[in-house]
């Protein structure tokens, strides 16, 4: 789904940020990309998948901030991740499996501890680390250090 017809839906509503603003969003999808790999050479599996999927949600937000929209509603973080349909069209296997993880990570933050296994926590960093640097390209890193 694109911007226009979530803004129709109202899970978008236009707004403007600055490019500190947005610029935070990317620093914090970094800071918990670092986050993440400490509880992966901890063996905190649960909490380095769930810290790699907000490091997604924030990187996106990013995105999404630079587009001129915010999320609004319910259901914010599905949201945020159907916007990255529309952006990384391209690779809909990456915006697949954020979106799997958006739902695991419900249970993995909310009901179930242990559910993470090493290899799925390692999954999830690497394709964190995949949509993040896809994010600050898009973005464009160079025009929010000005």
């Amino acid at each position: 789904m694109n911007y226009e017809e979530l803004e129709k839906k109202r899970l978008l509503r236009k707004h403007t940020f600055t490019k500190g603003q947005i610029k935070q969003q990317i620093d914090l999808a970094r800071r918990d990309l670092g986050v993440a790999k400490d509880n992966l050479k901890n063996e905190s599996y649960d909490w380095a998948y769930a810290i790699a999927y907000n490091a997604i949600l924030q990187s996106a937000r990013a995105l999404l901030f630079s587009r001129g929209y915010r999320p609004v509603g319910e259901n914010q973080h599905k949201t945020v991740i159907e916007t990255l349909k529309s952006e990384l069209e391209n690779s809909p296997d990456l915006t697949d499996r954020a979106n799997r993880m958006r739902k695991r990570r419900h249970k993995v933050v909310y009901s179930f501890s242990g559910m993470v296994s090493e290899t799925e926590a390692n999954e999830a960093l690497e394709l964190a680390d995949k949509i993040v640097q896809n994010i600050v390209d898009l973005v464009g890193e160079e025009e929010l250090c000005k």
